[in-house]
């Protein structure tokens, strides 16, 4: 999942300013419902094949000044929105998809948000909710909030600098979002400001909020550690709390996946936490791993971890600066100073971009065929695929 970024003044749902520019997208992971296929025009891919190998180096790369956002995966569809803020729908049903959403948004996009199986699309007009069967609901925002995220049960979004919370009210004639604050208030018993929300993520039931001064909050439930408060519970978190152990630490960066959490620092360094089932923390899942030879990974010397309850700063190389980290549902991906990307966790449907299916538990280099170092500038993981802007 990829935490969108904006200010107080403005939001945007751009990654990266690649104007002027032609970058190429390269994609690899979930093609069950063959939506990479109508990704990649210039090569045969078997659409029938959802578990297919798929390394960067064999696909059709894609020009990214079509899609000036993040391209938007769930299970079974990609969705981009093009440079005229038009959308455009790939893989089951997306033809019914495309025909009514074209019916019923009318203005500019401002944000796309993957819910379960449904795909939430705003612009100025207003709210529409698609279920991937090609079926709709306009909801109401009379709140004016801007939403960039959803977790199993709620809508997360911002406006001003405040961020907001709201549930679907489905039982009633016009189905509506009513939002509450819930924005990472001062320290009880002492004089500080009310904090401005710069960028929020969300996983499955867990919600993180990076404040203005790289303060770093979470809300939520803890069932495999993701809050990063140094437990596992299925209490809820209902106020954002402060991830103590990162207090003092200016974040710039955050990203969720289902079950666990990412934060990138200033000075490049990354923290992992929470679910580590398929290595997606980069951390040993098992004492005896059994990682492929040739593999270029930063191997953490722990234990194996399968759960993570707090921030856990990664052993990187000193040359090694962090500039970007995104989760898909159970794999990571990092992106240093240098354009080199790294990647870890589950990899049944490829992912990883690294040409097989074999899970890791470690960050592994990934190597971009025919492309200069330093080429990389962007990368986006959601769900079980994942995306690398390239310049050309």
């Amino acid at each position: 999942m990829y935490a969108f970024r904006f200010t107080q003044s403005s939001f945007t749902i751009k990654m990266c300013d690649i104007s002027n520019r032609e970058p190429h997208l390269y994609v690899c992971g979930n093609n069950s419902c063959g939506q990479l296929s109508g990704l990649t025009k210039d090569v045969d891919v078997n659409e029938d094949d959802s578990t297919m190998p798929l390394g960067l180096t064999c696909l059709t790369s894609v020009a990214v000044n079509i899609f000036p956002a993040p391209l938007v995966f769930t299970w079974s569809q990609v969705v981009g929105v093009k440079d005229n803020g038009s959308l455009c729908f790939y893989g089951y049903n997306s033809c019914k998809m495309a025909a009514n959403i074209e019916a019923k948004v009318k203005d500019n996009v401002t944000s796309i948000v993957e819910c379960g199986n449904c795909v939430l699309v705003q612009s100025k007009g207003g709210i529409v909710l698609m279920t991937d069967d090609g079926k709709y609901t306009e909801i109401e925002n009379p709140d004016d909030v801007t939403i960039f995220g959803a977790t199993s049960n709620a809508f997360y979004g911002v406006k001003d600098g405040e961020c907001y919370k709201a549930s679907l009210n489905k039982a009633v004639e016009e189905p509506s979002l009513t939002f509450s604050s819930i924005n990472p208030g001062p320290t009880p018993g002492l004089s500080t400001p009310r904090l401005t929300v710069l960028s929020l993520a969300c996983g499955v039931e867990h919600t993180l909020f990076l404040t203005d001064g790289g303060r770093l909050f979470s809300s939520g439930t803890s069932s495999r550690g993701q809050l990063g408060h140094g437990c596992v519970t299925v209490d809820l978190v209902s106020v954002p709390m402060e991830i103590s152990t990162l207090e003092g630490i200016q974040v710039v960066a955050i990203a969720t996946g289902s079950w666990h959490s990412a934060a990138a620092t200033a000075e490049g360094d990354i923290y992992m936490w929470g679910w580590n089932e398929s290595g997606q923390l980069g951390l040993p899942t098992s004492p005896n791993p059994d990682r492929p030879v040739n593999d270029e990974c930063l191997y953490q010397d722990v234990g194996h971890v399968q759960i993570q309850p707090e921030p856990f700063g990664l052993d990187l190389p000193d040359d090694y600066h962090v500039t970007m980290v995104t989760c898909g549902s159970r794999h990571s991906c990092l992106l240093t100073a240098a354009g080199e990307v790294f990647v870890t966790g589950w990899n049944k449907c490829g992912q990883l971009g690294l040409g097989d299916t074999k899970s890791r538990d470690c960050f592994t280099h990934v190597y971009v065929e025919n492309i200069t170092k330093g080429r990389v500038k962007s990368i986006h993981a959601q769900g079980w695929n994942t995306s690398i802007a390239v310049e050309t």
